[in-house]
């Protein structure tokens, strides 16, 4: 009948919106801008654009960026503590 082939509709739309709420969840977690959220910020070579993720990629003195959530910091570098990486603790 009509009205069941409206209800079976309804229910395939609803399923359907949850698993777009689940997946702009899921997208919205890895994200750049809610990792800045959460108080990191994403450091590049000002002048190449290029995104830092390693201390010995860059010399002293070379001017940087640092994109924060509600803007950016502009700096030059002024010295470098080479570390473990992230990855070899955990």
């Amino acid at each position: 009948s009509k009205l069941r082939l409206l209800a079976a509709g309804n229910n395939s739309v609803q399923v359907l919106q949850q698993k777009l709420k689940l997946a702009a969840r899921a997208l919205n977690s890895v994200s750049p801008l809610a990792t800045l959220e959460r108080g990191y910020s994403i450091v590049s070579d000002a002048q190449s654009g290029r995104i830092l993720t390693d201390a010995s990629a860059i010399e002293v003195g070379t001017p940087i960026q640092a994109r924060l959530l509600d803007g950016t910091l502009v700096a030059t570098v002024t010295g470098i503590e080479k570390g473990e990486k992230y990855a070899d603790k955990v």
